[in-house]
């Protein structure tokens, strides 16, 4: 190879460096030693991302000295973390991590369950009817949790203009679910004073009425209660309306308007 040829040879070598892939850069760095233009490596220049990522000097290797906060090893500490995927106490079962458990948000009853609680919980009236809320104010009374009653207005979707039932607990809702209460309360008195086994009304001394308010509080709500406990609440209820009818109306309707009934 004459001189010229070599001298153009270190030029274009040294010319191409820059830009290109490390491996490149070393079979030019060794053509440029051997034309005896340098004895260093060439300097890189990159001109983009990629010969930055493809660079070992781009990228720290495991041995890295970091540390942390308090002076230690980033590695180290990391070799202290437990396994996310083994049990890490004596019992086999992951420990408490300490957060409160999650939960579906409250809703209330659906106008037909509501419906059809109301029957079972209120027993049958005096001609031996299923206890329902009717809306007497209309003549003839129809059912007032039915399509032609309240039930569009209390949320049931009617397929025509809205397709989900709201659920909502709004100030409308609790004043019919007043109405509600105050209606099948007064038919099941009613019935009480002529059926052999009343549902709401009955007569002892202390001890027999606080027994009978743990019997309404499972009925009604599902809520069993340790014999021992008084029920203060629901007799502070029972004993204010005046005892006897009224204060089993006032017990009923306490009962029935009580978010432990509508909400779930």
């Amino acid at each position: 190879m004459s001189r010229d040829l070599d001298t153009t040879c270190c030029i274009v070598a040294r010319d191409t460096t820059r830009g290109h892939s490390m491996k490149l850069i070393t079979v030019i760095t060794a053509c440029l030693v051997a034309c005896g233009e340098t004895t260093d490596p060439v300097p890189v220049e990159a001109d983009d991302a990629s010969a930055e990522s493809t660079s070992p000097e781009a990228t720290p290797g495991p041995a890295a000295d970091i540390s942390t906060a308090d002076g230690s090893d980033v590695g180290d500490a990391a070799e202290e973390l437990p396994d996310a995927g083994e049990p890490t106490d004596d019992t086999g079962e992951h420990p408490d991590v300490g957060s409160a458990p999650l939960s579906p948000a409250v809703r209330r009853l659906s106008v037909d369950t509501l419906a059809r609680s109301l029957p079972r919980v209120m027993g049958d009236d005096a001609q031996g009817q299923p206890i329902t809320w009717r809306m007497q104010s209309v003549a003839g009374g129809i059912e007032a949790l039915s399509e032609d009653g309240l039930a569009a207005t209390l949320g049931k979707a009617d397929y025509i203009q809205t397709t989900v039932e709201d659920r909502t607990v709004s100030a409308l809702y609790v004043k019919f679910m007043d109405d509600m209460a105050r209606d099948v309360c007064e038919r099941r008195l009613v019935a009480d004073a002529i059926v052999d086994s009343p549902v709401l009304v009955v007569e002892g001394d202390d001890a027999t009425i606080r027994a009978h308010l743990r019997t309404l509080l499972l009925r009604f709500h599902g809520d069993r209660r340790d014999p021992t406990d008084p029920v203060d609440d629901l007799n502070a209820v029972y004993t204010a309306a005046g005892t006897g009818v009224d204060g089993w109306r006032a017990v009923c309707v306490a009962l029935l308007t009580s978010p432990a009934f509508h909400l779930y």
